[in-house]
């Protein structure tokens, strides 16, 4: 090795080292991967972070590489040292330069010309932890084909923290999860009723579609395709689940608002409500208040809130913010309502429709009327905001209070004792034929198989030897995750499978 290369690795190293020491001692205070939202485009390195990691709302300028618009997604761990981050484009590390194997995200049209400005998007990212995994993660994304306003692939990438001197590693990329015509972004996901996983959710376009994955210690699974709510066509808007997870929102100005509730168990929505607004926006967001119970609705020009306990919801309907005109620094900036988040103080922020110099805030979301304090553009900002707000669900939801429901979307209570051990099925993933085994000797046990919707299936199973094998066939099922569940003696054990 030469000594320019000698000093280089030991400059690196040094880099390294000093971050680390830095952020330690910024965040002793550690809370989470949502603490860090990275925001400004400006020219010159003129951009800014807004740091909920002390418990209250820090803002400060924060010189780096990578320009943000509107696809924004700042990962951290819990002692809110920054992972990663990405403005659809390309991944950046903890040193703010393009993580190994991260760039050329979602490769179009749009997104090679777009360059580094970032995409205009909103919700085109969404980072899930891998389940089990403290250095891995998945990074879902998209971006518009061409000039028609739709996503036509829906991809993911695999993250790897443990490679690169612990900066990260993308060692796969633009895999394609769905190939079909899609609303661009608008991305989300909630954790699964068992704490662990997660549903991530997307819609698709033209029609009533919404795809279901499950992320669990396994990996990525295709769920469902839930037919719900009505067609949905191109429009700049934003979806989201409540915080506890049992509510899911979707606005636009041209499709209105949609809410369904959620079951984390079973990954089904239900009880779709359709609220015609009918304003003259010309692009919106939603957010759930903290205790889920409020709604709020930021449509250009107006805010409207919901109350969600009622039981006409749509009734409920009131204008809690009207724009006041104010532009930021001056026209034609004008600081109208755009993408609304949730934060980690418990209040919601809410972007603009331009690139402006403040941000709008909701104070107290939980309250109803004018006593949740819409402070319009009073969060100045160090540089000009673009539309940003950064996509990030709920990372601490914990397991469902009243559920014992595992990695299985079922409202089956599992054994109290080791029953379920006494089965393995295999191969999984199946294509043809699936084997029951049973460890119990002389035990009957009824075997009955339901599809993600949770409907039982008639399908033939085969005894291959009392006590010990089954056979099911799975030939004509279509490709998606199956439950198998086996009752014995009174006691139930569900099995979940996947068929290709």
């Amino acid at each position: 090795m030469s000594y320019f290369s000698d000093i280089s690795l030991v400059r690196n190293l040094l880099i390294k080292l000093s971050y680390c020491l830095i952020i330690l001692s910024l965040t002793a205070n550690g809370q989470g991967q949502d603490n860090i939202w990275m925001m400004g485009y400006g020219a010159g390195g003129a951009r800014f972070n807004i740091d909920f990691s002390s418990g209250s709302r820090n803002i400060y300028s924060s010189p780096r590489s990578m320009r943000i618009t509107m696809t924004s997604l700042t990962y951290c761990n819990e002692f809110d040292q920054v992972l990663f981050y990405t403005n659809g484009v390309y991944i950046a590390n903890a040193l703010d330069a393009p993580m190994m194997n991260g760039t050329d995200l979602s490769p179009c049209y749009y997104t090679t010309n777009v360059g580094p400005t970032g995409l205009f998007i909103a919700q085109a990212g969404l980072a899930i932890p891998w389940p089990d995994s403290d250095e891995k993660y998945f990074l879902f994304h998209s971006s518009v084909d061409d000039s028609v306003a739709y996503a036509y692939k829906m991809y993911y990438s695999e993250i790897d923290m443990s490679l690169d001197g612990g900066l990260g590693a993308v060692v796969s990329k633009n895999n394609i999860l769905v190939a079909d015509t899609l609303m661009y972004g608008r991305l989300t996901a909630a954790k699964h009723a068992n704490g662990r996983d997660w549903w991530v959710v997307f819609h698709g376009a033209k029609n009533d579609e919404y795809y279901l994955y499950i992320v669990d210690p396994n990996g990525i699974h295709f769920h469902a395709i839930q037919k719900t709510g009505g067609d949905l066509f191109k429009a700049q808007g934003q979806v989201c689940f409540s915080p506890d997870g049992s509510k899911f929102a979707l606005y636009d100005p041209l499709n209105d608002l949609h809410l369904f509730d959620f079951d984390r168990c079973s990954g089904i929505f239900s009880n779709p409500i359709h609220v015609s607004i009918n304003d003259s926006a010309a692009g919106g967001g939603v957010a759930f208040s903290a205790n889920s119970q409020v709604l709020y609705v930021s449509s250009s020009t107006y805010v409207y809130q919901y109350d969600l306990t009622a039981s006409n919801v749509a009734s409920t309907q009131t204008t809690v913010a009207i724009w006041d005109t104010f532009y930021s620094p001056s026209p034609p900036f004008a600081t109208t309502f755009f993408l609304a988040q949730l934060a980690p103080d418990n209040k919601i922020y809410i972007s603009s429709t331009n690139g402006v110099r403040s941000i709008h805030v909701i104070n107290n979301p939980d309250s109803l009327g004018s006593a949740c304090d819409v402070c319009q553009h009073c969060v100045p900002l160090p540089a000009f905001n673009g539309s940003t707000i950064p996509n990030h669900p709920n990372y601490h939801l914990g397991a469902l209070g009243s559920s014992v429901c595992d990695s299985l979307p079922t409202g089956i209570r599992k054994p109290p004792n080791d029953t379920e051990d006494d089965y393995t099925i295999f191969p999984n993933p199946v294509r043809d034929k699936l084997y029951v085994r049973s460890t119990a000797q002389n035990q009957s046990a009824e075997i009955i198989i339901y599809n993600s919707l949770l409907q039982a299936l008639s399908i033939p199973i085969t005894l291959i030897n009392q006590g010990e094998y089954s056979e099911v066939n799975t030939s004509r099922l279509v490709p998606g995750v199956y439950f198998l569940e086996i009752v014995s003696k009174g006691e139930k054990v569900v099995k979940r499978f996947v068929k290709n």
